[in-house]
């Protein structure tokens, strides 16, 4: 398991962009599962919606973009993977919101990588509420 501690130090986003609070599995270069706690304290849920809150899917997507930076980051080698190293989110497919993501309610992200690219990896990942 890593913890929040960790996980900061790992993400380039920082507060209230980071919307990983732990992960409970890691298989490096493999696959990751993260959990986020959705609480009703979070900023956007001042304007999305204040009488019905719920998380943005845009939001979900970057998290699972998160979780993925952490599979890089524990699973890259030294010399490719420094603090000078910049991950993108590149591209989205077939993204498809079945669930509302709500407060008080754990959201799970499970990523798993894929083969290399040309120019670096990519993975496909789930998000469940």
């Amino acid at each position: 398991m890593i913890l929040f501690e960790e996980i900061r130090s790992l993400l380039p986003q920082k507060y209230p962009f980071l919307f990983i609070d732990r992960v409970v599995e890691l298989e490096e270069g493999k696959k990751i599962v993260c959990v986020k706690n959705v609480s009703g304290n979070e900023p956007v849920f001042v304007g999305h919606f204040p009488d019905f809150a719920i998380m943005p899917g845009v939001l979900i997507i970057e998290a699972m973009a998160q979780a993925s930076i952490i599979l890089f980051r524990k699973s890259l080698p030294t010399q490719q993977n420094d603090k000078n190293t910049v991950f993108l989110l590149a591209s989205i497919n077939n993204a498809r919101f079945t669930k509302t993501c709500i407060p008080r309610r754990p959201t799970l992200y499970r990523n798993h990588r894929g083969e290399n690219c040309l120019q670096g990896s990519y993975c496909s990942g789930n998000g469940k509420s």
